[in-house]
């Protein structure tokens, strides 16, 4: 069984690695890999720092981020899925991109047939995209401003779409306004070419944006204050999502919050790893229910994908696949490898 790894100096490569058993296993399922989707906020910075600072002497790191395929076993006794069935799996440390790997029950999300593998293996950006609107409280009639358009920025906006919300979303790249017009996102900005917040302020009748969420990284706090200043100061709502420095601005009463991961459990190994499971009375959207979710939606073609998908690369070719993501940005959204 072969596996990508990051080595030392920041070449991506296929090893073999012993195939993944059942033996000893919590609830889950062995799955087949058939895809694996890289973009800018997935497994790029772990390759990205390698080979800024190349090192032989570090060990090879296994790159895990998100993954689709069919499952090829099940631990006794699992229930929902079965041999064959079309999966797609979130998880830095667990969807490792290898041929064969074991998923926990709470990270499987069943497809609707094999067609959808591909599109779905976006599944760990999407639902990262999810949470953040349901931190958001995106609901009809708001308005929401996306800030960057990245995978996750781009899945954001979709759903807060489907939320109710009208939606904005900037960028500075042509490809990624592009790509958000061809999912349905009409109002999208260039900050460098336009002034955003002339533009916001007009759509929203002088009161500004309900909420916005931040889906970019940033060096330093200019990125977080060009959005405060997009949000109502009384009862605006900024989530960020991206590496970016936040500052409380001076006289706003804006709630400022922080969201990662795919939902409640995501850092609970209880729950993740071990697949003990949020009563649904108690936890509405679990990890496994947004999962489960986007899942459904891109299988109800309420979802789009396509425009997002830039390249495709055989594993094998993993390395040129992070080198066009790494040194042609512009160019470049999402990268597919196929197993």
């Amino acid at each position: 069984m072969r596996q990508l790894v990051v080595r030392g100096t920041g070449e991506v490569a296929l090893v073999e690695r012993p195939a993944p058993t059942l033996d000893g296993k919590p609830p889950g399922a062995i799955v087949r890999t058939r895809y694996a989707v890289i973009g800018a906020g997935s497994t790029l910075p772990q390759v990205g720092a390698r080979r800024k600072k190349p090192d032989p002497k570090l060990e090879d790191r296994p790159l895990s981020y998100q993954i689709s395929g069919l499952i090829q076993a099940v631990t006794p006794g699992l229930k929902g899925f079965a041999e064959g069935d079309a999966v797609c799996c979130p998880g830095g440390g667990f969807a490792f991109n290898a041929e064969e790997v074991f998923i926990p029950v709470h990270l499987l999300g069943k497809l609707r047939g094999e067609r959808w593998l591909e599109p779905a293996a976006t599944v760990n950006l999407a639902v990262t995209g999810l949470h953040a609107c349901r931190r958001a409280r995106s609901t009809l009639g708001e308005w929401n401003v996306v800030a960057g358009l990245g995978l996750v920025g781009q899945f954001a906006a979709q759903f807060a779409k489907h939320f109710g919300a009208y939606v904005v979303g900037t960028d500075i790249q042509p490809l990624r306004l592009e790509a958000a017009r061809a999912c349905g996102i009409e109002r999208v900005l260039d900050p460098s070419r336009e002034d955003v917040h002339a533009r916001v302020m007009e759509w929203t009748a002088g009161h500004g944006a309900d909420a916005a969420l931040i889906a970019a990284r940033s060096e330093d706090d200019a990125l977080f204050e060009s959005v405060n200043r997009l949000v109502n100061p009384d009862l605006g709502r900024i989530v960020v999502i991206g590496r970016v420095p936040v500052k409380r601005p001076d006289g706003h009463d804006v709630e400022i919050m922080l969201s990662g991961g795919c939902g409640p459990g995501w850092r609970d190994e209880h729950y993740k790893r071990e697949g003990h499971p949020y009563p649904f009375g108690q936890v509405r959207w679990s990890t496994d229910r947004n999962v489960q979710l986007f899942a459904d939606l891109l299988c109800e073609g309420r979802l789009a994908t396509a425009p997002l998908l830039t390249h495709r690369y055989p594993a094998e070719q993993a390395d040129a696949a992070y080198t066009q993501l790494l040194e042609r940005p512009a160019e470049t959204l999402g990268v597919v490898l196929v197993f």
